[in-house]
């Protein structure tokens, strides 16, 4: 009997130190599992930072382009008041040097000028458009009040429409 006890001693000795090893084994895959998926997650989490970064950018990026695109959109229109302006004052000046007078309606195409530029402002362009106008009242009522004045207020005008088109709009 002393072969079979040692012959059973040294099996349980076996199984004990498989049932030890495996479970050590184990543990330490379980371990490594669980290493592993952090480090996934981990790498997930920098990915979706970086996404979320280059998303970021490409918004602020978008934002920026609309934003330049709605100043130029809003020059363009300021530009195209301000010339249409101009364009009334060479009509009211021209006649004023010919001596025919200033016409009604005239008159009612450089008020309407007149509002437009003011709705686009700003204010020092359209203080001067109005300056414009009121010379121009000022000569078809034959009150005093020039060609030189007119001229002056024309000048007035396109001093202050270049310096708001050189300063982008707020």
């Amino acid at each position: 009997m002393e072969d079979w006890g040692v012959a059973l001693i040294a099996a349980g000795a076996a199984v004990a130190g498989s049932l030890v090893t495996g479970w050590f084994t184990r543990s330490t895959g379980v371990r490594q599992a669980e290493a592993a998926r952090h480090a996934g997650d981990e790498q997930a989490a920098a990915a979706r930072h970086a996404g979320e970064q280059q998303a970021h950018a490409l918004l602020r990026s978008v934002q920026a382009t609309l934003s330049d695109q709605r100043a130029m959109r809003r020059l363009d229109l300021r530009r195209q008041a301000y010339v249409a302006f101009l364009v009334v004052a060479e009509r009211l000046l021209e006649a004023r040097r010919s001596g025919v007078g200033i016409s009604r309606p005239l008159m009612s195409e450089a008020r309407h000028a007149m509002y437009v530029v003011t709705l686009e402002g700003p204010t020092e362009v359209s203080s001067a458009a109005s300056l414009v106008v009121e010379s121009a009242l000022r000569s078809v009522g034959g009150r005093a009040g020039g060609l030189e004045d007119m001229q002056a207020a024309v000048r007035d005008f396109l001093f202050a429409a270049q310096d708001a088109l050189r300063s982008p709009p707020g």
